[in-house]
This record gives structure tokens, sequence and C-alpha cells, in this order.
């Protein structure tokens, strides 16, 4: 008697989901890649049949095409990692969250620390409220200070201004134009000030002082002079002249 044999339609994974065949009602396609099997409805294609259940077996996570399992450790989760889905530490993802691109949301609230690292964080809001009392720039410094560090105030199409500490001086100064620097005057800065003489005013010029002479305007600055403040006869007789008597 002649053997019988029976072979169903096969071929391997690749090709079916390209061929993507509608399988007959009843028959059975077999993937030789996986080695499982979907049997057709007559109408349903290749790519959207499940699989069939293998009676007594049950497969593995591992085993299915886009999951990528390496050395599983407990508390694990499945990520996609763009083209598998692959375990990572359940703890990192879910206690330390990283995100990439852009985050929109109407309102956000965490509770707990939050820890942003990176070169810029931008904060684009209208308000901001901080609880602490003491805000710390150039937090990053570990030995010998080289830094300046101050708040710059933006003033659109005016120019901005600055407040400043310079480690260069110690000194806070602050600018009004964006590139020269005033010092603030502290009780200890204006203590070591050497006072201002008199000639220091700008409307005054002094020349070869003498003792006893005054201040005079002369038209366009005052000026020191000698004035006799004992009357002469001449100055009697301009006053009678330009007395009025009632």
């Amino acid at each position: 008697m002649m053997a019988v044999q029976i072979q169903f339609r096969r071929g391997a994974g690749s090709a079916w989901a390209s061929a993507n065949t509608v399988l007959a009602e009843g028959e059975v396609g077999i993937n030789t890649t996986t080695s499982q099997f979907k049997i057709g409805d007559g109408t349903t294609a290749w790519n959207s049949l499940s699989y069939a259940p293998i009676s007594g077996t049950v497969a593995n996570i591992d085993d299915i095409t886009n999951v990528t399992i390496t050395s599983a450790a407990s508390g694990d989760l499945l990520k996609w990692n763009g083209s598998a889905w692959v375990n990572a530490a359940g703890y990192a993802l879910l206690a330390s969250p990283t995100f990439t691109g852009t985050v929109t949301a109407a309102a956000l609230t965490v509770s707990g620390n939050l820890t942003v690292s990176g070169t810029t964080t931008s904060i684009n809001t209208e308000t901001l409220t901080v609880d602490d009392n003491i805000i710390i720039l150039n937090n990053n410094v570990t030995g010998s200070p080289t830094e300046n560090a101050g708040i710059e105030v933006e003033r659109g199409t005016s120019t901005n201004v600055v407040l400043r500490w310079n480690e260069t001086s110690d000194k806070w100064e602050l600018t009004t134009d964006g590139s020269t620097y005033a010092n603030i005057a502290t009780e200890s800065y204006a203590a070591s000030l050497t006072p201002a003489t008199l000639n220091d005013i700008g409307d005054v010029t002094i020349t070869s002082a003498s003792a006893d002479q005054l201040l005079k305007w002369n038209g366009s600055a005052w000026v020191n002079a000698t004035i006799a403040l004992t009357p002469t006869w001449e100055d009697g007789n301009n006053i009678l002249a330009n007395a009025s008597f009632g």
C-alpha cells in the first residue's frame, strides 16, 4: 500500500507577511520561521489572523517575534524601544522617568522631589512663585570662584540692565547701559572713599584760593574771589543813590 503524505501550506514568516494571503475556511498555513500556524476563515487576510494555540504548550513571552528579553530581573517591565518590546528596570521607569521631546499639559503637579539635568532649563511663565528664601547661582562651583553672577532684566528694544556680583573686584555692581558698571555703595565701601572737595562740583572752579575769599557767580560758574567786607564811601554813595524813601 502506497504511503500518503499530507502537507499544509507553509512558508517563512516574512513571505506570509508580504503575500498577506487569505486562507480558505479551515485551511491551515504554517509559519516555518516560528513553527506556528493559522487557520483561515475564507475572508481574513494572513496578517490579521491570530496564530492558533498549541494544545498542552504555553509559549513564553520571549517567543513572540517582537519581544526580546535579556537577563530579566525581578520588577522589570516591558518597554517599546522603537523596534521591539524589551525588558527594562521597572523602578527606573516609574521612579525616575525620562522624557524626551516636548511634554504638553494644561497643569502638571509633581509631589516629591524633581531633578532636571541638562545644560538649559527654560521656564515660560507669567508668574513664578518660589518658597525658598535664598536662590543659589553658580551652584556647580567647587573650587576658586571665577564667574560673575547676577540678575539680568530683559527690556526689549532698550538696553538690558544687570545687577551682578563681580568676582574679580569682590563687589556688587550694576549697569544701566549694558557695558559700564558702577559699584553699589555699601557702608564699608563708602567709608573707604575719599570725600569730594568743593572744586569737584561741576559748576565750581577754584583757582589758587586765598584766605578769606568767597564764592562769587561769574555768569557761568562759582569762582573764588576776594570781596571787601568793609564798606567804602563809594559803597555808601551807591546805597544812598539806590535808596527809596517813602
